[in-house]
């Protein structure tokens, strides 16, 4: 996909067993990968099968808050976009959404009041912003 460590934005410490691309690439793989598991443990499952590793190293990950993520999606977004031929279709688009996701625990840190266009009022929640 042409991501670097640079486009991720953390470089791997000496003390880390898995590289942070590794973790990266499963991360993206495990959506089309069937584990047979139930939804909310896919994920976490198919990272202990590809990496041998605990869910922990997941979140280690996704909750880094040196990592670059606008920078990961736009590279991932350009190349899907580059492997479309859009003179072929006529109709080609890309679709935003905002979904708004409900706090579901007991306790969450920085939560907050988003605006639901749905239901016309403030939730307690986040915003999601999906690009397909």
């Amino acid at each position: 996909m042409g991501i670097s460590s640079f486009h991720i934005g953390v470089e791997d410490h000496s003390q880390g067993i898995f590289r942070k691309m590794d973790i990266h690439l499963a991360l993206l793989l495990s959506p089309v990968a069937d584990t047979g598991q139930p939804k909310n443990n896919q994920t976490a499952h198919w990272i202990k099968q590809t990496l041998s590793a605990e869910k922990d190293v997941l979140y280690r990950f996704i909750n880094d808050s040196r990592l670059r993520w606008r920078s990961i999606v736009y590279g991932i977004n350009c190349k899907l976009i580059n492997c479309i031929d859009i003179k072929n279709l006529s109709n080609a688009c890309l679709i935003l959404d905002d979904t708004d996701l409900k706090k579901t625990g007991v306790a969450m840190e920085l939560v907050s009041r988003v605006w639901s266009h749905v239901e016309g009022k403030a939730v307690l929640g986040f915003k999601g912003l999906f690009l397909g």
